[in-house]
């Protein structure tokens, strides 16, 4: 409801909205994920050899899947409001099960696939 606010002023930069947003989200991972001891062990234990690799990876897809799509977003719901795009964003649960399966990543159970469909459909319902 805040970022709705925000992004209806017409002086809001969605660039901007999506760096805050992207800085705040960043921070908090960060604390969480060094806040478990087991998990910081994990991370600082990777091999060196692989740590460049990953954060070139991590790096990229940060770029690819949050940057560019975070910042798309924000600009349609400056330029036709949230109805249409909080919808279509919804699918994103059907497009990382569909290109998970194709890449063998993950197995799609009937439970997993329904849950899928109801969790896109009740985002659709709340918004109309």
């Amino acid at each position: 409801m805040l970022v709705r606010k925000i992004l209806e002023n017409e002086a809001t930069d969605a660039i901007g909205v999506t760096g805050l947003r992207t800085l705040f989200i960043g921070i908090f991972a960060f604390m969480v994920i060094l806040s478990d001891k087991e998990r910081k062990q994990k991370i600082l234990g990777i091999d060196p050899s692989s740590i460049k690799r990953t954060f070139l990876l991590m790096g990229f897809s940060g770029v690819v899947g949050w940057v560019i799509g975070a910042t798309a977003f924000f600009y349609a719901v400056q330029l036709v409001g949230a109805s249409i795009p909080t919808p279509i964003s919804s699918t994103n649960p059907i497009f990382a099960t569909l290109f998970g399966v194709a890449l063998g990543i993950e197995d799609l159970t009937k439970v997993q696939f329904t849950g899928v469909i109801l969790s896109v459909v009740g985002t659709i319902v709340i918004l109309m």
